[in-house]
């Protein structure tokens, strides 16, 4: 599991666990955001647009793996996002595991799994997704991962270019993903 060193992401936003009470609002967010996507051009997140949740929302939330965001005036949910204590089969397929978990390399890892980072249109281009990305560092404490792995659609510059500028390792890129990779 994890723990909090801070709820503070930056002056203006705070995290806390997501409730069951708060998956409605998170759904609403993650497909606004899917919808976003959609009208660029992305197939990013269209499965979710089919009625698909690979990252299985209800259950995460269930197993308080989900980080909602709001604002510190008023308490707007801003944002939220899935930290997978144990890989789903996405993650799996995507990085080689096999059913034991343990990489079919010799350099296995205990990862935590980032998915579904989403920020409220509202809030886009203030510089949030970074400060989380960075907070997920230093603002929380994941009980046995030495790192965070995340994956993306590899057409995606934007967020290539994110994740590179918040120093996560490029992995190589598989089905069309690419993965990435940070020591904690």
């Amino acid at each position: 599991m994890f723990h909090f060193h801070t709820t503070s992401i930056n002056p203006f936003i705070k995290a806390q666990l997501a409730s069951t009470a708060d998956e409605p609002q998170i759904r609403t967010l993650i497909l606004e955001a899917a919808r976003w996507l959609q009208s660029k051009g992305s197939r990013q997140w269209g499965k979710l647009l089919a009625g698909q949740d690979d990252h299985d929302l209800t259950g995460a939330i269930a197993r308080n793996e989900v980080i909602l965001f709001t604002s510190v005036e008023g308490n707007e949910i801003v944002g939220s996002v899935i930290f997978q204590q144990q890989p789903s089969s996405w993650d799996r397929n995507l990085w080689g595991l096999d059913n034991t978990e343990q990489l079919l390399t010799p350099t296995d890892k205990s990862a935590v799994y980032l998915h579904r980072l989403v920020i409220s249109r509202s809030y886009a281009g203030q510089g949030l997704g970074r400060d989380i990305l960075t907070w997920a560092e230093t603002g929380v404490h994941f009980h046995g991962k030495n790192c965070i792995r995340l994956d993306c659609i590899a057409s995606s510059t934007a967020l290539n270019t994110l994740y590179k500028q918040c120093g996560f390792a490029y992995c190589g890129e598989t089905g069309g993903y690419s993965l990435y990779e940070k020591a904690l």
